[in-house]
């Protein structure tokens, strides 16, 4: 079974790295639009860069023009294109990864 980042005890038994704010962002409970929408129906979950879709990680993360250099620069070293799916599994493959 694929590791998540709601995978609370695989995450406090890696033996490298943190949980720290950035990482909880992965959560999909971070500082979005689409998760600050839920509490604050008068702010729009829209994303605040293109505003084309829905602000989540996923978006953000993954599909952002802003970190496609970083994306670039990870995935050969990772030897696959990074997911959704197969992020998680890389994070807690070692501390380089």
């Amino acid at each position: 079974m694929a590791s998540t980042v709601e995978d609370v005890e695989t995450w406090c038994n890696t033996k490298h790295g943190n949980v720290d704010f950035y990482l909880t962002q992965l959560s999909g409970y971070g500082c979005f639009m689409e998760y600050l929408y839920k509490y604050s129906p008068d702010k729009a979950e829209m994303c605040s860069y293109c505003d084309s879709e829905r602000e989540n990680t996923k978006h953000v993360f993954f599909l952002w023009p802003q970190y496609e250099t970083e994306r670039k620069y990870l995935e050969p070293q990772i030897f696959e294109r990074l997911t959704p799916e197969n992020l998680v599994l890389h994070m807690l493959r070692s501390k380089q990864a």
